[in-house]
């Protein structure tokens, strides 16, 4: 969804990162709050999956368009004001797909 929304999530789980990880210019941080994707950089992402038995899964995902989002719609302003203790799996239909007229 980060790829697909174009939207760098905030991280949860992690309450004391190491300093040099929340200076705003590291090329990796931790973010505490959600940004819109860089423009000039590819979205790319990397995901893990470590499964029940061993059974692992690696796979990096790149977004096919390389459109740049300007602000967030008001839904996601609304869902990235709260708390963000956990994670969350939204799903919906293409009947009901958003749109990003700011894209």
């Amino acid at each position: 969804m980060a790829v697909h929304d174009k939207i760098i999530p905030p991280i949860t789980g992690c309450d004391h990162p190491h300093p040099e990880l929340m200076s705003s210019d590291a090329p990796l941080r931790v973010l505490r709050q959600a940004e819109l994707w860089p423009g000039g950089a590819p979205v790319r992402a990397g995901v893990s999956g470590f499964g029940f038995g061993g059974i692992n899964v690696h796979v990096t995902l790149e977004a096919a368009d390389a459109t740049v989002r300007k602000s967030f719609i008001s839904a996601e302003e609304e869902q990235l004001s709260s708390v963000q203790d956990c994670e969350l799996f939204i799903f919906c239909s293409r009947r009901h797909e958003r749109s990003f007229p700011d894209r």
